[in-house]
């Protein structure tokens, strides 16, 4: 997108376009294609390539992407919106081949559309992907974990064979024919240059050879003479394999690699802090890629580790930046302080972060170790309420920065993953705070001495309007909004519903929408605005809706240039604030001069 910086307080001017001539003008978030590689935090890279012009390529889990850098050190997309990518591998013709949950994509080199080669079912001809890598001859050799198998995957038609394993979950075979030999675990594939592959157990110290020509499986001894039997440390997380024959293996719990050259010498090639997914490069060179601290390296021998993409910060690029010149990675809410300060929860950063009056962005806490926050509410006393739902725990952070435990919540803990449908809500009418709990169907209301349930069952399903709300059920409920009366609206997110549960009865209703309901909502984020209507994120349709909860009667108030948005948000001039997680960035509504 073209972005226009405006001084030290810049914001970046979108053109998408907006209800009535509507822009959207960015607040936080930076643009990371384009930028250098180095200059920004990645989130536990897991598989990594290289190409024959030099660019190496690294997959994301978390963020659901493949990302490329450039020969020049520049960062682009590859890929977005896959689902838990791991091994990439990449062909002589620049076409990039990505393990997923869902199978095996190619993503075509000249236009990057993406295509699934072959689906993993459970019981189909490819069970599960656990890792691939390309032979010579340009195919894709392919750990079925599942099956137990080792798999050769026809890149042109998708078309699958047999390659080693019997089935049986333990490990046999030795010196026989792979076709019959049992695997236990099959986690990592490589090839080397001359068609021989390569596998490592996921659970044990084991690496085999299937021999290109014979189709022999061999044991690969791989342990140093001064060490003593292998165990849990020499499991290996990285395997790689050159063209001339020199095999690769990363062990995480020793923080190295080594190598184990075509006489089957080993040695150790070199060190790294958690080394995990490898690729063979040019001239004795290997990429090393890096969970924690989330980095890419090059190694070469006895040689300095050279940095290719990753500052050592997850998912971040540092403070005292610019607002739209930081990185927010899947942002879950954003809250404004009377002061004018914006906080924003950059959820798979780990990190809260504060907007001040500048426009400059710090860290809320300092090293305080946040895990997913979510929930942001700043309350009366000007001090910032965060929700920590790993942690099952409330914290309070006072003006001077401090960190407090708050309180701690009966509240269900996320899977970890690249999207996030739902997060949780916290608001406060000065006496008490309502936290929503979308993976247990639950809003809680927190009070001085307690936290109970305040709508919800438990069981997810919907029923109960016109009951008691505690004894409705809900569907991953998100946004909370409350009117100037208590009353409390709720993001009955999976329900495709905005419910309302008054403040005088304790009664839940359902106020939006009236009549039919649409099965791609998915109402997340919710505010009151100064107008006395609720505003809706609906991440499902990528809306922000603009609701009278008399009637029911709804409008697009931002019908273009979101994606998946989970929060919105009214700032001290009465501006709408929307988190746009798809996007990696928060924005404001401009109305049309």
């Amino acid at each position: 997108m073209d972005q226009e910086k405006i001084g030290v307080a810049a914001l970046a001017v979108l053109t998408a376009a907006c209800v009535s001539g509507q822009t959207l003008e960015k607040v936080a978030g930076l643009e990371l294609t384009g930028a250098p590689a180095l200059s920004v935090g990645l989130t536990m890279p897991v598989g990594v390539a290289r190409d024959a012009a030099g660019s190496v390529y690294f997959s994301q889990p978390l963020m659901g992407s493949v990302w490329k850098v450039t020969a020049e050190g520049v960062l682009q997309v590859t890929a977005r919106g896959l689902s838990n990518p791991g091994a990439v591998a990449v062909d002589s013709a620049g076409q990039v081949y990505v393990a997923t949950a869902v199978g095996i994509e190619a993503i075509e080199a000249a236009s990057g559309a993406v295509r699934t080669l072959v689906k993993v079912e459970p019981k189909g001809e490819l069970r599960s992907v656990a890792w691939l890598a390309l032979m010579p001859d340009g195919r894709l050799v392919v750990a079925d974990n599942e099956a137990r198998m080792l798999k050769l995957v026809e890149p042109a038609s998708g078309l699958v064979s047999h390659l080693a394993g019997s089935g049986k979950s333990y490990i046999a075979g030795d010196n026989g024919p792979a076709s019959q030999a049992s695997l236990q675990a099959p986690a990592l594939v490589a090839a080397d240059g001359d068609g021989n592959v390569y596998y490592a157990e996921q659970f044990e110290p084991t690496v085999r050879q299937i021999d290109g020509r014979t189709k022999t499986i061999t044991n690969v001894k791989f342990g140093l003479p001064d060490e003593d039997i292998p165990g849990e440390a020499e499991v290996v997380s990285g395997l790689a394999a050159d063209e001339m024959g020199n095999l690769y293996l990363a062990q995480m719990g020793r923080g190295r690699v080594l190598r184990v050259n075509w006489r089957g010498q080993v040695e150790v090639f070199g060190k790294a802090g958690a080394p995990m997914a490898l690729a063979a490069g040019v001239a004795g060179e290997v990429l090393v890629g890096e969970p924690l601290p989330p980095r890419i390296w090059k190694m070469r021998a006895e040689a300095e580790l050279e940095a290719v993409a990753g500052n050592g910060l997850k998912a971040y690029n540092g403070d005292g930046l610019e607002a739209a010149q930081t990185q927010l990675a899947e942002p879950a809410q954003v809250a404004v302080a009377g002061n004018g300060d914006l906080f924003v929860s950059s959820m798979l950063a780990d990190r809260v972060l504060k907007i001040g009056p500048e426009g400059l962005v710090s860290t809320v806490g300092g090293e305080f170790a946040w895990t997913r926050p979510q929930a942001l509410l700043v309350d009366v006393n000007g001090d910032l309420v965060v929700s920590d739902y790993d942690n099952k725990t409330l914290y309070r952070v006072h003006g001077d920065g401090t960190v407090v435990l708050e309180r701690e919540i009966p509240v269900r803990t996320a899977q970890i993953g690249a999207r996030l449908e739902q997060p949780g809500t916290l608001v406060s009418d000065g006496t008490r705070m309502y936290l929503s709990s979308p993976n247990d169907h639950h809003v809680w209301v927190v009070t001085a001495d307690k936290v109970k349930v305040y709508a919800g069952t438990g069981e997810a399903g919907f029923a109960g309007d016109g009951g008691k709300a505690a004894e409705a059920k809900l569907r991953n409920p998100s946004g909370l909004a409350l009117d100037a009366a208590g009353n409390l609206f709720v993001a009955d997110t999976k329900n495709h519903r905005v419910r309302k549960v008054e403040m005088a009865t304790g009664l839940i209703t359902t106020v939006w929408p009236v009549g039919e309901v649409d099965e791609a909502s998915l109402p997340a984020g919710l505010a009151m605005g100064p107008d006395g209507m609720l505003y809706a994120a609906d991440g499902g349709v990528n809306k922000v809706w603009r609701i009278d909860v008399g009637t029911g009667a709804a409008e697009v108030a931002v019908g273009e240039g979101l994606s998946r948005p989970s929060g919105v948000a009214f700032d001290g001039q009465g501006r709408l604030l929307v988190v746009d997680p798809g996007n990696a960035r928060v924005v404001r509504v401009v109305a049309a001069q």
